[in-house]
């Protein structure tokens, strides 16, 4: 039988896996080889000079807290901005720039500077397009979005080379010229049309580099940007001037793969927040926030639950469901009951709770998945696939009433205890790794990469 502490405990998704390019298991990256990337990765962003660093969330989050905290040692205060752009297409981003903005900003009556370019963009604009000095910055930016075109959101596989070439060149939309108008003036424009340095763990198929691009263009007409990453998906790096650094890229891949897998990747755990992103809203949730709102809720068994979701699953053949759904042997091997429990976790919640414990109880269980990199993209997607139906089924049971009512009487403290897990086990590992990092680096000590590589490789 399956406990909570058991269900929604260490994750290692790439166990049992063997990588077809190289044949052999893989395991993720150690602490000291972390430190020693993010040391490279550091001291490039320094030497470069430039004060801004934009953090494409979320999995880049825990690793550029590590470089943020080496740059601060070594005396580098830079300015870290954390942002997150939806990587999947949404029909209005008007929550996403909403966000952004502060209430100062959002207050705002339109200038007449920003008035005239409205007017000279669209000279024989429609009338929910024609603004007047009464008019404040959101209810103009709210108006604008409500017409964004279809294409915002650029569909098919994009080249990173060619992105990575037009940044400085190439031009905004009319759309983006609309929204950079009534945007100019506030923070965030005035950080994006300075030089920054966008940083993120994989930049490989160049899908949420585009869209962030077409985001940074709603904030500036003159973007200046350069990339820093664990990975690229290119061969020729040290030749493309819009990439200050990465760790690995398309020629070294193998070498990143065999010294450890990337271990943020996924890991709602490690990050520690998790976005919900609609058409409606754009809201970002700490799982501190869930811990401490749940806090006074009295500790209540969940095993008896457990127990009787894991006798209707394997009774129903739900597992089996799955399994047979899914197409890649690997992928069918991995796909145990543990899965298909949180995934019947998850569903409890969506019909009959709240929409971000909801979207929380969905993040873990697709953090258990198959891991994302080094893995092909195609084994979570399978992953996926298998349990395309299982919800419906579920649903179907005879048993899921009982179940559902089981389920609201014990929610409360299982998503407490579930919480709690996922808190206590990044509270772990930020000591971990700062009592390393103080270690290190505490005390004025300063080290260039081959010097930590030694010092470390001595502990």
């Amino acid at each position: 039988m399956q406990s909570l502490e058991a269900l929604y405990g260490e994750v290692d998704n790439l166990h049992g896996f063997r990588h077809p390019m190289l044949g052999q298991q893989l395991h993720f990256l150690s602490d000291t080889n972390l430190i020693c990337l993010a040391d490279e990765l550091t001291e490039a962003i320094v030497r470069s000079g430039c004060q801004h660093v934009v953090v494409a969330e979320t999995g880049a989050s825990p690793f550029a807290e590590i470089c943020e905290t080496i740059a601060a040692h070594k005396g580098s205060h830079l300015n870290w901005q954390r942002t997150k752009f939806p990587r999947d297409p949404v029909g209005n981003i008007f929550p996403v720039l909403n966000h952004f903005l502060t209430q100062e900003e959002r207050k705002a009556n339109l200038s007449p500077i920003q008035l005239s370019v409205l007017s000279a963009l669209s000279p024989e604009a429609p009338e929910e397009l024609q603004f007047t000095e009464n008019d404040t910055r959101i209810e103009a930016l709210k108006r604008i979005c409500q017409q964004m075109p279809p294409d915002f959101f650029a569909v098919g596989p994009a080249s990173v080379p060619d992105l990575l070439a037009g940044i400085g060149t190439a031009k905004q939309s009319d759309f983006q010229s609309a929204v950079f108008a009534v945007l100019q003036g506030t923070e965030l424009a005035h950080r994006f049309s300075e030089p920054f340095i966008y940083f993120d763990e994989y930049i490989d198929s160049g899908t949420t580099l585009r869209n962030a691009l077409s985001f940074f263009r709603c904030f500036t007409d003159r973007l200046q940007c350069r990339t820093a990453s664990y990975f690229i998906n290119l061969v020729d790096t040290d030749r493309k001037q819009a990439v200050l650094h990465t760790l690995f890229n398309s020629a070294s891949r193998a070498e990143g793969y065999l010294l450890g897998a990337y271990p943020f990747e996924n890991r709602v755990d490690l990050i520690g927040h998790y976005y919900r992103i609609t058409d409606q809203e754009y809201v970002r949730v700490e799982v501190a926030s869930i811990a401490s709102a749940l806090a006074e809720i009295p500790d209540c068994s969940g095993a008896g639950l457990i127990e009787r979701l894991e006798t209707a699953i394997l009774e129903n053949g739900l597992l089996e469901d799955v399994k047979s759904r899914t197409q890649l042997p690997d992928v069918r091997r991995y796909v145990q009951v543990a899965h298909v429990l949180r995934h019947c976790l998850w569903w409890l919640e969506k019909k009959a709770g709240l929409p971000d414990y909801a979207e929380f109880l969905f993040q873990l269980f697709d953090m258990y998945g198959p891991c994302w990199s080094p893995l092909p993209v195609d084994y979570h997607f399978d992953f996926w696939r298998g349990f395309e139906a299982t919800g419906q089924l579920f649903e179907s049971l005879q048993e899921f009433p009982v179940l559902l009512d089981e389920y609201l009487y014990k929610r409360l403290s299982i998503l407490k205890q579930v919480a709690d897990l996922c808190l206590n086990r990044r509270q772990n590992w930020h000591a971990q790794i700062h009592k390393q990092l103080e270690e290190l680096y505490g005390n004025g000590r300063s080290y260039s990469s081959r010097q930590l590589a030694y010092s470390l490789c001595q502990r």
